[in-house]
């Protein structure tokens, strides 16, 4: 943990920040509809983030960017960013070929992928805050700093909720979530080809 810092962006990020971002998004949340993006359209979709007033971009430095998580004050309002560009992000999607993630990000515009989950959890889900993504740099992971990380984001996030929900499609992030954070298994997000588990923790 030596030299690890973490902080919240509040400015445009530079050149070399964005692509140490891009980096791990593209490493380490490869099955992301994030990672499916062109450079230039998941560069302006940071950016955006950056000056959202519901959406935060938190990082963790050691001299360079090592990681990263976004956080919504509500999952609403991450797919309103997303809407923002939605039409370029199709259009580049469409043009590499990315059919299933065009499929998979119209389900989430719907609602359709909530099938699988109780109306009492769906309830949970809309109003509590939502970690969109989270990576750290494959070099540095299993040293504790996903851990403390997110135990920082809970604490000096502006927003506050009673709950924060994520969503996971491996085994190593579930085991992760539930026995480092401690967060439970509330039900399943249909995605083509594979389903994500809906993980809370009460905070």
């Amino acid at each position: 943990m030596k030299l690890v810092k973490f902080k919240k962006i509040n400015k445009k990020l530079n050149f070399f920040q964005l692509k140490d971002i891009i980096s791990i998004i593209n490493s380490e949340n490869r099955t992301s509809i994030l990672s499916k993006l062109s450079k230039k359209n998941l560069t302006r979709f940071i950016q955006q983030v950056i000056k959202s007033n519901y959406l935060e971009l938190f990082v963790v430095t050691k001299r360079r960017i090592i990681g990263y998580a976004i956080l919504a004050k509500k999952p609403d309002y991450l797919l309103k960013s997303f809407k923002k560009f939605q039409l370029e992000f199709c259009f580049n999607l469409f043009l590499n070929f990315k059919f299933l993630t065009i499929f998979n990000i119209f389900i989430s515009i719907l609602n359709f992928d909530k099938i699988l989950i109780s109306d009492l959890n769906k309830k949970i889900i809309s109003e509590s805050l939502n970690l969109n993504l989270l990576g750290i740099n494959k070099e540095y992971q299993s040293r504790a700093i996903g851990k403390k990380f997110l135990e920082y984001i809970f604490k000096y996030s502006i927003h506050k909720s009673k709950y924060v929900t994520c969503e996971t499609d491996n085994i190593r992030s579930n085991s992760f979530y539930k026995k480092k954070l401690n967060f439970k298994s509330i039900g399943k997000k249909i995605r083509f080809l594979k389903n994500q588990d809906v993980l809370a923790k009460k905070l």
